[in-house]
């Protein structure tokens, strides 16, 4: 799930770095950025609960 928001995130970011600066200033650009910075939360979340996970795991198994 991690790699394909990356990718959405990336052609995101790749769009609006290939509009004018006048669009990139504009509604548009901004509804853009604001969905990079979402899917960047995004990817920051899951990657923050995979590291949770994975310490909750070697804690089980020391105590075992």
């Amino acid at each position: 799930a991690i790699d394909r928001l990356e990718e959405i995130r990336d052609d995101e970011q790749d769009a609006f770095d290939s509009l004018s600066e006048g669009l990139q200033n504009s509604k548009t650009g901004d509804s853009m950025l604001e969905a990079i910075d979402t899917l960047d939360g995004f990817c920051g979340d899951i990657n923050n609960i995979k590291s949770r996970v994975s310490d909750m795991m070697q804690n089980k198994k020391k105590k075992s």
